[in-house]
């Protein structure tokens, strides 16, 4: 199997789902929608014209606002952006996995991608998701790669803040990703300059692509706000009188206020219920990490009207019995290929492994925040390449002469 094929059962799988399951929008997805059509318009970034907006970041609503100038605004376009962003995520993924693992492990993990059924499901929601992983992995390309054009640090540095920005554009959580990959650098190669620059200007590129959002939110809303203001309201989601981490609707109070000032007070008083109850915080993570990897049918959730609307419950039902099932296995050998990491390598190397620090990055912030199974979506190629570990090692052993590289000693192929 080639990368080609991979990406055209993807293709031909998602295009079924499109047309079985029309876009009904939903929750998050509204307010996207909105934005979106506001921005093709000439409205601005705004729910209502002429009432600028900051809760949600730009990003995916100026994508689909492209979308909308030039196809029209019909979710046809919509649907044409995600599945774009899907194929590419896949191919970068796969791209990743050779570098990270080799080609038999590259593939596994692009076949994973390409059957999984919420990252199917997805393309017909339209939200973050799929744009946010497929900047991320194209960021983590740019930072992995072997091409000699980038062996200069600047010119790996200005792909890195390009695809570092897009990233943050779309979900704010990778603002805090570059002391993390420069931190892995940093313990890996023997010399420490070129980390060191490579970081240096790729965080010079970012602040240079997202200031001009960060000062348009100065100027309508007197407050510094990089990107979106919702961090607050996350934060208190997870962390007052009665939290489990899923999402609660803030106090009365903060409706009557501005975005930015409703963010800022929920934030505060999720500060102050983590200071008074300090014990109660630490308590409620392992739960919440439980809650963010428990079960995967979000896109299920999501794209429910138009499922019950032509299946009925039993479609619905059908549907999140398929994700979750396809997800516990995907889980199950996602656990086992980090084992084998830790088995033909060093400690040091497993924990440093992108594979395991970016989820632990990712799995952090919501443990901290709220927590619920949509957001390890950010997580799922780098789980499907540790999944795509095992799944070639059982190959391996089952027909001897499955092709492809095999799981190194080493293991870990970043930066060596």
């Amino acid at each position: 199997m080639s990368r080609i094929r991979v990406l055209a059962l993807a293709l031909v799988l998602r295009v079924l789902w499109i047309v079985a399951v029309p876009v009904e929008p939903t929750s998050d997805s509204i307010g996207y929608n909105v934005y979106a059509r506001n921005l093709a318009k000439g409205f601005g970034y705004c729910f209502e014209p002429g009432v600028p907006a900051v809760k949600y970041p730009v990003g995916p609503s100026f994508a689909y606002s492209a979308a909308y100038r030039v196809l029209g605004q019909h979710f046809f376009a919509a649907t044409l952006v995600n599945l774009t962003v899907a194929l590419l995520g896949i191919w970068f993924a796969m791209l990743l996995a050779e570098i990270w693992f080799g080609r038999r492990t590259a593939l596994l993990a692009g076949l994973l991608l390409a059957v999984w059924p919420e990252q199917i499901e997805f393309v017909t929601v339209i939200s973050s998701e799929l744009l946010f992983n497929c900047f991320l992995l194209m960021w983590m390309v740019a930072w992995s790669s072997r091409a000699r054009w980038l062996d200069r640090a600047w010119a790996r540095g200005m792909l890195m803040g390009v695809a570092g920005a897009a990233t943050c554009y779309m979900r704010p959580i990778a603002l805090l990703l570059p002391p993390v990959l420069l931190t892995i650098d940093l313990l890996r190669p023997p010399r420490l300059e070129r980390p060191v620059w490579t970081a240096v200007v790729s965080c010079a590129v970012m602040l240079a692509l997202i200031a001009p959002w960060t000062l348009r939110n100065w100027r309508d809303f007197h407050a510094f706000v990089p990107i979106s203001a919702n961090g607050g309201l996350n934060l208190y989601e997870g962390n007052h009188p009665g939290a489990i981490g899923d999402a609660d609707f803030p106090p009365d109070a903060a409706e009557q206020m501005t975005e930015v000032a409703a963010d800022r007070y929920v934030g505060d008083l999720g500060w102050a219920y983590i200071r008074a109850h300090p014990a109660v915080f630490v308590g409620r993570l392992l739960p919440k990490l439980y809650r963010l990897y428990a079960r995967e049918n979000f896109g299920a959730y999501w794209n429910r009207p138009a499922i019950l609307e032509r299946y009925g419950q039993f479609g619905e039902r059908a549907v999140r019995l398929v994700s979750d099932a396809f997800w516990f296995a995907a889980f199950a050998m996602s656990l086992s290929g980090l084992n084998l990491l830790r088995r033909r390598s060093s400690l040091k190397n497993v924990l440093t492994h992108p594979c395991f620090a970016i989820c632990a990055y990712i799995s952090s912030i919501y443990m901290a925040t709220h927590a619920v199974d949509r957001f390890h979506f950010a997580c799922v190629p780098f789980l499907a390449m540790l999944a795509a570990l095992t799944l070639g090692t059982l190959l391996a052993r089952r027909w001897p002469a499955f092709v492809g590289d095999d799981v190194t000693l080493e293991a870990v192929r970043v930066k060596q």
